[in-house]
């Protein structure tokens, strides 16, 4: 019961998160999915997706729900990635890897410096983790500027 109602979570936040970046411009949709510099550790929602990172380090089965949740993400960046070269908003170096590979490194350093963040808020403030990820994106995208 516990797996089935942390899926049914995990496809409503998904879901959730998409339609609050409906009419956003490309380059913001992609900051928008990535960013959590304005995430509380207060926050229930928030402490859900903690809880369920512990716990599905020790339980295989919701490690499984939890990846699924990061594979559902991972696809929709890479979508939003993929549009933005299309309209010419990207135009990163695909000749040596993906922008699959490129959207996990996104990912990657998006979980990352918010797992600073709750650790130690002194060492990474919300505002310098959100320059990280603009930063980040316009390496790995080759986007000149990404909007607040």
């Amino acid at each position: 019961l516990r797996r089935e109602v942390f899926r049914q979570f995990t496809l409503r936040d998904h879901q959730d998160v998409c339609n609050r970046i409906i009419g956003m411009t490309l380059p913001d949709q992609l900051f928008h999915l990535l960013d959590y510099s304005n995430t509380s550790p207060e926050d229930p929602a928030y402490k859900l997706w903690n809880d369920a990172w512990a716990e599905a380090v020790r339980d295989k089965a919701l490690s499984q729900i939890y990846s699924d949740s990061l594979v559902m993400l991972h696809k929709t960046v890479v979508d939003v990635i993929e549009q933005g070269c299309h309209q010419g908003y990207f135009h990163p170096d695909t000749r040596t890897e993906s922008i699959a590979t490129k959207a996990w490194r996104l990912m990657s350093i998006s979980f990352g410096a918010m797992s600073i963040s709750d650790i130690n808020p002194a060492l990474l403030l919300p505002v310098s983790s959100a320059e990280l990820l603009r930063n980040s994106i316009r390496s790995e995208l080759g986007q000149k500027s990404i909007t607040d």
